[in-house]
């Protein structure tokens, strides 16, 4: 109505932070933080100068508005990059994970019988058009990332539960508590069910 006290009906609540653009706080469904603490913007590919690269933001603190114009980011050339297929097993992706390269998985769906080991800093792992990746071994992990590392990237997959996956963690990052330096993730998405006819679960998405 006209009444400039009456509550505003909605069915959720928004936070707004590190936004630059005039916003009030007036509104009891958003939340306003003028600044972002701590972020890294979400790695991308780029094409320039006849060679492709994968691009890892830097960490910014304190952010507001956009800064793509202002950031220094990491271009990594892609012989250092491994683009995934379906045709790859876990051991020939482990193989390259643990040599320090960083992986793309390309559209498609894996099945894999081992757990995908991260164990060096600074490792990216890119999903394009949200690859699945399924662990059909039990009582282990589809993605496990070991404790202590820095300055991991993880984008834009879905890590899907499957018959023998029943005692099986989907995504393990580090030890229970501990603080993870400069390591993002985005975009993550775990199910347990979607399309399976048979019965599928896992002990920990």
């Amino acid at each position: 109505g006209d009444d400039p006290d009456a509550p505003t009906v909605c069915a959720w609540n928004t936070v707004l932070i590190g936004c630059d653009q005039p916003l009030t706080d007036d509104v009891r469904t958003v939340s306003i933080k003028e600044n972002t603490p701590r972020i890294a913007e979400k790695p991308y590919i780029v094409f320039k100068d006849n060679a492709w690269y994968l691009m890892k933001p830097e960490e910014e603190e304190n952010v507001n508005g956009a800064t793509y114009k202002s950031r220094q980011d990491t271009e990594i050339l892609f012989d250092k990059v491994y683009v995934a297929t379906p045709n790859d097993n876990s051991s020939s992706i482990n193989e390259k994970l643990s040599a320090g390269t960083h992986i793309i998985f390309s559209p498609g769906e894996y099945t894999f019988t081992e757990p995908l080991i991260v164990n060096q800093d600074n490792t990216i792992i890119y999903g394009m058009g949200i690859p699945i990746l399924k662990m059909n071994t039990d009582a282990t992990d589809c993605i496990l990332v070991k404790p202590g590392l820095t300055g991991i990237r993880m984008s834009s997959i879905l890590i899907q539960a499957t018959a023998k996956s029943l005692k099986s963690n989907l995504l393990t990052i580090g030890d229970k508590g501990a603080t993870a330096n400069d390591c993002y993730y985005y975009d993550i998405f775990t199910r347990s069910g979607g399309p399976d006819t048979d019965p599928v679960g896992c002990d920990t998405m």
